[in-house]
């Protein structure tokens, strides 16, 4: 750039980057995601192809009502166990949501109305709710398995004599 002194067109001071200009940011962060030349464009876009997945994968957890940026494990095991455990049900959802098997849109419809979520016609189905509805499920086949018809019953009833609510919302 040849520099006219005070007749410097804007143009010319426009495209001169310093640190406190975001141009100067920019040209950063590009050079930070970029900097590997010696690959090809198609590796490139693959990688950035698991990326996006990656941020998929997170935001679906995030969304489904698992608050995973306030998890607060004592250690990094426990961290790594609650995401692996997280990981599993995601697989399961995406084998729901892509199967091909009769039962599979009965499934998902079961799963959505657990979520509590509310659908568009245009998209009936997502997957934040069917994994929102498996985390339902799951707690509901736990509670099967723990307790008896008869202690269910117990509790309900307490239910009844301790919340004017409840005994309105369920009543005999």
């Amino acid at each position: 750039m040849v520099n006219f002194g005070k007749h410097q067109s804007k143009l010319d001071r426009k495209q001169r980057t310093h640190k406190n200009d975001i141009g100067y940011e920019l040209q950063t962060a590009l050079l930070l995601l970029s900097n590997v030349w010696d690959v090809d464009a198609k590796t490139t876009a693959l990688w950035y192809y698991w990326r996006w997945r990656i941020e998929s994968f997170f935001k679906l957890l995030k969304q489904a009502g698992h608050q995973l940026e306030s998890w607060q494990q004592e250690s990094g095991l426990a961290l790594a166990k609650r995401l692996l455990i997280a990981s599993m049900a995601c697989v399961v959802v995406w084998q729901v949501a892509h199967s091909e098997l009769p039962a599979a849109k009965e499934i998902q419809s079961f799963l959505v109305k657990l979520s509590g979520r509310q659908m568009k016609r245009s998209k009936p189905v997502t997957w934040s709710a069917l994994l929102a509805g498996f985390w339902s499920l799951l707690s509901m086949l736990e509670v099967i398995e723990n307790y008896s018809v008869d202690e269910l019953h117990q509790f309900r009833n307490l239910l009844r004599k301790t919340s004017s609510a409840f005994a309105k919302l369920v009543p005999e």
